[in-house]
């Protein structure tokens, strides 16, 4: 009688560890859940490539990227303002003039992305031809610049306001640096002139702050180093 019992309750401990956990996930060790990674939208090469010179004035503005894309991703920008189309045909995206870019002239393309908290890419080239006399427009339109910047401020104020550094008075110089620590983003380091004191330094850049539309609250959440 005491052999069968053995052999019953030893049949029964081979099934459970042979059958009873089929998809071999103990307790405290379930299956970790993936994450998309962050930023993984990334401008991997342009052409032409990055102050070529002599392009040619019908010549398609090719960028690829890490991913496919969509308009949805980033605005296209170009300076001076020029009539163009925007193609978007997987990784790549494709930029047309809809007549020819002018000959001699010196452009901007650049990339300002639906995410503000990223500095955009760029593209400069210079189509071949003679050289214009007069300095051209180089700024995009005027409406779409104030847009992005608006909208750019709001989410990302140090980005925004490091567009307007370096920059100097009499009783201080303000200039900005990129940091990845804790998170990325642009610092400011303030030198105070000589026999300038620092309190009344931090009101003229606070000043200085707030004439570029930023908030009290928004300068008070910038890293701002004096020296």
């Amino acid at each position: 009688m005491l052999i069968f019992i053995f052999v019953v309750i030893t049949i029964i401990f081979l099934y459970f560890v042979f059958f009873g956990n089929k998809d071999g996930i103990t307790p405290g060790n379930s299956p970790t859940p993936t994450t998309s990674p962050i930023n993984d939208l990334i401008l991997q090469s342009s052409e032409p490539l990055n102050n070529s010179v002599n392009v040619e004035k019908t010549k398609e503005i090719v960028f690829t990227f890490s991913r496919p894309v969509t308009a949805d991703d980033f605005t296209v920008l170009i300076g001076p303002e020029t009539e163009h189309t925007v193609v978007f045909r997987g990784k790549t995206v494709i930029i047309k003039p809809k007549t020819t870019w002018s000959e001699g002239t010196p452009y901007r393309i650049t990339i300002q992305y639906a995410d503000l908290s990223r500095v955009p890419d760029g593209l400069n080239f210079t189509v071949v031809g003679t050289s214009i006399k007069t300095l051209p427009n180089t700024r995009p339109n005027p409406t779409e610049i104030q847009n992005s910047e608006d909208l750019q401020k709001e989410a990302r104020p140090d980005v925004y306001l490091s567009n307007y550094a370096p920059f100097e008075t009499d009783a201080f110089t303000i200039s900005s640096e990129y940091r990845t620590q804790p998170t990325g983003h642009f610092a400011f380091i303030v030198q105070l002139k000589e026999g300038q004191s620092e309190n009344e330094v931090r009101n003229a850049v606070e000043a200085w702050t707030i004439s570029h539309s930023l908030t009290s609250e928004q300068y008070n959440s910038l890293d701002i180093e004096f020296r």
